[in-house]
């Protein structure tokens, strides 16, 4: 059986990086790019980590991307 990367590296994400970690810019960073693509496993994907990390800082820098996928079609 293979694994998405994507789903591994989020999978990391989430049980490994707090809120309060150095790296969460760049974590919102690639999140952000996910939340963009065109696949929809990453973007299910990028959503997953964020309302399991749930931190402020994820809340500020997303906060635009989420209502967009929301509403479109």
């Amino acid at each position: 059986v293979l694994i998405c990367p994507h789903f591994q590296g989020y999978l990391f994400i989430s049980v490994m990086i707090s809120a309060n970690n150095d790296l969460i810019k760049l974590v919102i960073k690639s999140i952000k790019n996910d939340l963009a693509s065109p696949n929809p496993v990453h973007v299910n994907l990028a959503l997953q980590c964020t309302a399991n990390i749930g931190s402020k800082e994820m809340a500020e820098g997303l906060g635009n991307e989420i209502p967009k996928l929301l509403v479109s079609g």
